[in-house]
């Protein structure tokens, strides 16, 4: 959800991948910081104040997903839609 709703928030994936091959923890964690910030944001709330704020969000990022008819050119998006359509679902069920 936050990285569809903030994509800056993603980390560039070749700085990712040459630090994860490197073994390089820090450089890890230096392009994973902001995503892993914004996430730290949202679970450090009051359960009550987490939950009056992510609901409404989840809800609006399940509909966008749900609205979602873009054509899909890759496997990997093919992949991704899946994986986010069963979290959808669960949500809904919840």
């Amino acid at each position: 959800m936050l990285t569809d709703q903030r994509p800056e928030l993603l980390p560039d994936r070749a700085r990712l991948r040459a630090a994860v091959e490197a073994d390089a923890l820090a450089a890890v964690n230096a392009a994973i910081e902001p995503l892993d910030r914004a996430a730290a944001r949202l679970m450090t709330k009051v359960p009550a104040v987490w939950w009056g704020e992510a609901t409404p969000r989840i809800d609006a990022y399940a509909d966008a997903v749900e609205n979602d008819d873009r054509e899909l050119s890759t496997w990997q998006e093919i992949d991704a839609r899946h994986v986010v359509g069963r979290l959808v679902g669960q949500w809904r069920r919840t």
